[in-house]
């Protein structure tokens, strides 16, 4: 699965969708993505695979376990392990439920 594809896949989703940043005019609930890191794996001086590191955000002013439990069934439904951390800012009265993963991509030679 490529990023392109993710993110056709989270704009079925409820929530407007956003690489990396919302526009500042937005405000939540909203959904970002992007590429946190990435890895390569080598053979004979050759990459034979990508791992990228990706990090799904689902940002609400009030915690919204039924978008959460949509993200969960998407991410599932793509055969993609995840791990999930939610934050709370006081100051800003959002919540941050963030999602983790990789997607890993072969070459052929």
């Amino acid at each position: 699965m490529t990023l392109p594809e993710l993110y056709a896949q989270l704009e079925t989703l409820t929530p407007p969708v956003f690489y990396q940043e919302h526009p500042d005019e937005i405000q939540p609930p909203y959904i970002a993505y992007f590429e946190d890191d990435a890895d390569s794996f080598v053979v004979d001086s050759l990459v034979v695979a990508t791992e990228q590191h990706i990090e799904i955000h689902l940002v609400t002013t009030n915690r919204d376990l039924q978008t959460e439990a949509e993200i969960e069934t998407l991410l599932d439904g793509l055969h993609l392990p995840w791990r999930r951390d939610t934050d709370h800012d006081n100051s800003q009265r959002i919540f941050d439920t963030i999602y983790s993963f990789s997607l890993i991509e072969g070459r052929e030679f």
